[in-house]
């Protein structure tokens, strides 16, 4: 069974910066006091940074700071064309609709325009930050040529090693998740030989690079936890645990239990399993993640039902569902939507059940989400059985091995994507430069024109072929049975010809001599004396000349009859 890949790696940079963050602006002002200093900045540049230090400190779901601050940075920047003000501000755009929104297009926008603005400026880690962070986007709408794209244009700056480690380490999260393992691998093991040099170098590794070791153990944990090998992957995540224990990072300590539990789950320990997923659902909430929250808490709840902890399970469920309402997590709710479907089932609530299954068949439509999709209707078809409605059940069910061919065929498409990314990959440096990169996008998109061109190609030449053979097969068969129907006419023709030389022959001799015998027999019938007992001999004679001609008449008659019936057969 394959597993979806988390970007533990990628989520632990994410959390450390934004602690840095915290620490370079000292938490010496809260958001109160940097209004108060906002009313009392005299220079445009003074408030855009200050609007910035707002947005930057502000929660997801404080989108009045958070979003409308750095909204109201740029439109300032802008006015007064300050691109240091106008490169900060949209990439905290970006980053709020990348990070509390799901909003990829959008993020896509801001990012682009980072980018631009960036490389206007010379500033190389600026322009290399919003390549990364466009490819995360791309990654997410499930665009991974695209997101390669992005991160090979970001490793051809060549800026330093720091920052290659990260990118090496998001190329194999995507490797990984549209299952190309080797690949990831490569990625990692490239990754990790980076960081090693990086740390002989200096006499005292900094604690990053430390958890960053950390971070890269967890995705090859991911990785074999794909690849179905569970106690490889535990190494991986034990490893990484005690790497967060000897830091002190709540962080990598987090995903390294999360990592665990879902091992432990796949090994079917889910005593184990429950303990590490506690661990992590402390993880989530010290660390201020409510959508690992909620999905923790749904896992846990599917735990409880494999052990049939009913009661357990609908604590869990609910507690998920609270979580992801409030804060709009709808990637979230179709799964835990669908948990209670099931709890609600086995409680024999099939109605209740329907009607949450439904809910979640809604965000799943919305979201796109095939596999949460599949899953839905598996259980939507379970409920229907239990409540004795076989057209319902076997409606959804249908629904249900649709999507799971479906979730088939995209998986067959990430297969071909694999291959073309393998082959165009191998022929190109991961170090070209940005102008190498967009040729290469090019070249991409006229290889996949000229294959899909050939197979239409072979499509049409199977379907001529198909078509030049049924038209011959149809025109053998025709001259089959026209050669037949030939045959008879002329098998019935001949036999025509048999039976009037027969009746020629009949007539011209055995009918003359019976005809001539009463014309004979006629002309010695005393007329004058009809009581002459010579008169009784010739109608005597004349009677058996008559019968016997009778028979010869019935003869011919029969030879006609045969003839006709046998020109009426099929």
């Amino acid at each position: 069974m394959k597993l979806a890949s988390k970007c533990f790696f990628t989520l632990l940079v994410v959390i450390l910066t934004t602690q840095f963050t915290y620490l370079s602006l000292g938490q010496n002002h809260n958001i109160d006091s940097l209004y108060k200093i906002y009313i009392k900045c005299v220079s445009d540049t003074e408030k855009i940074n200050t609007l910035l230090r707002i947005s930057e400190i502000s929660e997801c779901n404080d989108s009045m700071n958070r979003c409308i601050s750095s909204c109201e940075a740029l439109k300032l920047s802008e006015k007064i064309g300050w691109d240091n003000g106008k490169l900060r501000s949209n990439y905290l755009q970006g980053s709020y609709f990348f990070s509390c929104k799901r909003n990829y297009p959008k993020a896509i926008g801001f990012y682009l325009n980072n980018i631009a603005i960036a490389q206007k400026l010379g500033d190389t880690i600026s322009s290399i930050n919003a390549l990364e962070y466009t490819a995360k986007c791309y990654e997410a709408l499930g665009k991974h040529d695209q997101s390669l794209n992005y991160l090979a244009k970001a490793m051809s700056l060549n800026y330093s090693p720091s920052l290659d480690i990260g990118i090496l380490g998001d190329m194999g999260v995507i490797y990984n998740s549209i299952g190309d393992y080797r690949q990831a691998l490569i990625c990692y093991n490239k990754s990790l030989a980076i960081l090693d040099c990086q740390m002989r170098t200096h006499a005292k590794a900094q604690q990053l690079d430390t958890v960053t070791r950390g971070g890269l153990m967890l995705n090859i944990g991911d990785i074999y936890l794909s690849m179905s090998q569970a106690d490889k992957a535990l190494e991986n995540y034990r490893n990484g645990y005690l790497i967060g224990e000897s830091v002190h990072s709540d962080g990598l300590k987090f995903f390294s239990a999360l990592g665990i539990g879902k091992a432990y789950y796949f090994k079917k320990d889910y005593a184990e399993a429950i303990k590490n997923f506690e661990t992590a659902l402390t993880g989530s909430r010290s660390l201020k993640q409510p959508m690992y929250e909620a999905g923790i808490l749904d896992q846990l709840a599917n735990v409880y039902i494999a052990t049939g902890d009913i009661g357990k399970a609908e604590q869990y469920a609910e507690a998920s569902l609270k979580i992801a309402e409030s804060n709009g997590f709808n990637e979230q709710l179709p799964k835990t939507y669908t948990t209670l479907g099931k709890l609600l089932s086995l409680r024999g609530n099939h109605g209740v059940a329907v009607n949450y299954l439904q809910k979640a068949l809604g965000y799943c439509h919305q979201a796109k989400a095939l596999e949460d999709e599949k899953n839905v209707w598996e259980a939507l078809s379970n409920v229907y059985k239990k409540m004795q409605q076989p057209a319902k059940a076997l409606e959804a069910f249908e629904h249900f091995i649709s999507l799971r061919d479906s979730v088939y065929s995209i998986d067959k498409a990430n297969e071909l994507v694999r291959i073309d990314l393998q082959a165009g990959f191998n022929k190109k440096q991961v170090a070209d430069s940005l102008s190498q990169a967009a040729k290469y996008e090019l070249k991409m998109q006229k290889q996949q024109v000229l294959t899909y061109s050939g197979f239409v190609g072979l499509v049409l030449v199977l379907l001529l072929s198909f078509f030049i053979y049924r038209n011959y097969h149809t025109q053998k068969k025709y001259n089959q049975l026209l050669s037949k129907e030939k045959e008879r006419h002329l098998q019935h023709i001949e036999a025509q010809s048999n039976v009037l030389t027969d009746i020629a022959y009949t007539q011209s001799h055995e009918i003359r001599g019976p005809v001539s015998t009463l014309l004979g027999l006629v002309e010695i019938f005393n007329y004058d004396d009809p009581a002459d007992p010579e008169n009784k001999e010739v109608l005597e004679g004349i009677a058996s000349v008559t019968k016997r001609l009778d028979k010869i008449v019935t003869e011919v008659v029969n030879k006609e009859n045969i003839v006709h019936n046998k020109g009426k057969e099929p």
